[in-house]
């Protein structure tokens, strides 16, 4: 077997496994990360100052009543989906204007609406992931992504809402209707 194909193989196989963990609901990477041993699920695993950012902005949220956005790894989004969570889930990239311009309208949103949003951000996705690993877990999240930003709220392991790409649903009056379409703001 040449070496590149045995390469293929391998990422192949990797993706797989990842699948099939998320699917399944395997404890074993969350055991490994917990007991702090290397495995596989370290390298996807959220750094520590995100971890405390996020902590931080939730008790400040919590005092004001005020919305937050989370930043979460693709892995800790798909572990929040296997366990049937319902929760917000926003793609951005760091260089899309897109995003720049809808972040003028969400966070003035956030500073008045308890609304909790979980941020990947695809550009450190990009630098976490095989591009074949992050594909697939990708398209098992939200049947992949075609455009940053894009705004989902993740009902159930079936079920996935996408605010639709459209300038009007990217606007405050759609950022709205999608919220209160799903009473987003009840969400825990």
């Amino acid at each position: 077997m040449r070496k590149t194909e045995y390469k293929k193989m391998k990422r192949l196989l990797s993706a797989s496994i990842l699948l099939a963990t998320v699917l399944t609901g395997c404890t074993t990477a969350n055991n490994a990360q917990d007991s702090g041993s290397v495995s596989g699920s370290e390298s996807v695993s959220a750094p520590d100052s995100s971890v405390q950012e996020s902590k931080t902005a939730s008790a400040a949220a919590e005092k004001t009543g005020a919305g937050k956005r989370i930043p979460v790894t693709l892995y800790e989004a798909l572990q929040k989906k296997n366990a049937d969570e319902q929760f917000v889930l926003l793609y951005t990239k760091n260089d899309c204007e897109y995003c720049a311009q809808f972040d003028e309208i969400l966070n003035p949103y956030l500073e008045e609406h308890p609304l909790t949003i979980y941020e990947v951000s695809l550009t450190e996705a990009e630098a976490m992931y095989p591009d074949d690993e992050r594909e697939t877990m990708l398209n098992y999240l939200t049947a992949g992504v075609n455009r940053t930003p894009a705004l989902y709220f993740i009902e159930s392991q079936e079920n996935v809402n996408l605010l639709d790409h459209t300038e009007d649903n990217y606007s405050l009056d759609g950022l709205r209707q999608f919220v209160e379409k799903y009473d987003l703001e009840s969400l825990d």
